[in-house]
């Protein structure tokens, strides 16, 4: 059996160390600014993560003839997770969120600081540009974390930094225009969920263990893949119909920002005229409650959420069925499928 517990405890102590040690070269600077962005990337990583990438990426290790939590997958891991806190942030800025895990996020708790301590310059771009720097840092530490890896782990490292920024952007840039077609949100959703969430993780802990078993790496890309879209329809799910005490965000916001998802674009698709014209709030920032619930009512009534929830259990199904007859470790399949029901059937 694997210890989880063991290897999330070490990967814990390596975040807290990596922050710690790069408070002591820089958290003197400028009035103690450094520190405090330190402590809120540190707020961010102390905060309900539930160090998802970091055990996909110690399943792969494992998978791959790797010792239980050694020194380099926790390494790998904190990495992972430091990754994660610097996109949660930059996407907060993007989707002009207020709340994060419960708390304000980087950039509101820095438009309040403005305001409060009567700081000069546009609060707006004051704040939002001083929290991009803070994912920015966040994304330094991730590789003072990671440590030495070989150079085929390296590699999965470049692309899962590649992909997580260049999906954002396509997912950004595409709503603006209008253009996210269903096909093109699949491609967003795989670069910029399914791949840095599950299928690098596996892929790099694998080719960090040993770079030279392709045959684990292809098993456990595909199996990621699949368990990773299944991952970001659920977040979809969450983003509109999520319980705000659990997910830490208020409810509707997805909706408010007109991030364009599958639920979405399956409700448009279905929807009559009447439908339609309370769709077409979607995207208005001062949507009420009243307003979110009717939206809501609608995906429902046109069959888009049913259709989401089977996609995502489809999706869970052909990933586990991936690995059934693999060869894989047996541990490592009994874990990978506990994962698969972890995250498609979680509420936050």
């Amino acid at each position: 059996m694997i210890d989880r517990a063991r290897f999330v405890s070490l990967v814990d102590a390596r975040l807290a160390s990596t922050i710690e040690r790069e408070r002591g070269y820089y958290g003197h600077l400028a009035d103690d600014e450094i520190g405090s962005v330190l402590s809120s990337i540190a707020g961010l990583v102390a905060s309900g993560g539930k160090r998802t990438r970091p055990e996909f990426a110690h399943l792969g290790w494992i998978a791959a003839g790797g010792e239980e939590s050694a020194q380099t997958v926790v390494n790998i891991g904190a990495a992972l997770e430091l990754l994660h806190v610097s996109a949660l942030i930059h996407d907060d800025i993007i989707d002009g969120a207020r709340t994060r895990r419960g708390a304000p996020t980087i950039h509101v708790g820095l438009a309040a600081r403005h305001r409060v301590e009567s700081w000069t310059g546009e609060e707006r771009r004051l704040s939002e540009g001083a929290a991009l720097l803070a994912g920015n840092i966040a994304m330094a530490l991730a590789d003072a974390a990671l440590g030495e890896i070989n150079e085929e782990a390296r590699k999965q490292w470049v692309r899962v930094r590649n992909e997580v920024n260049i999906g954002q952007y396509m997912d950004l840039i595409g709503a603006a225009k209008g253009s996210l077609t269903p096909d093109r949100i699949w491609t967003v959703m795989a670069m910029k969920t399914a791949k840095y969430t599950v299928e690098r993780p596996l892929r790099m802990g694998a080719a960090a263990a040993d770079p030279d078993n392709e045959g684990v790496r292809i098993s456990l890309g595909n199996f990621g893949e699949m368990l990773g879209i299944a991952f970001q329809l659920r977040d979809d799910v969450l983003g509109v119909f999520g319980d705000p005490g659990v997910t830490g965000k208020p409810v509707g916001d997805d909706l408010r920002e007109g991030k364009t998802t599958m639920l979405v674009a399956g409700a448009l698709q279905w929807a009559d005229d009447a439908q339609r014209r309370v769709l077409s709030r979607i995207g208005d920032p001062s949507l009420t409650d009243g307003d979110v619930a009717d939206i809501q009512e609608v995906i429902r009534a046109t069959g888009a959420l049913a259709d989401v929830e089977g996609n995502i259990e489809g999706f869970r199904n052909k990933a586990v069925g991936s690995i059934e007859h693999s060869g894989l470790p047996a541990p490592v399949v009994e874990e990978l499928v506990r994962m698969a029901d972890r995250v498609t059937r979680r509420t936050s």
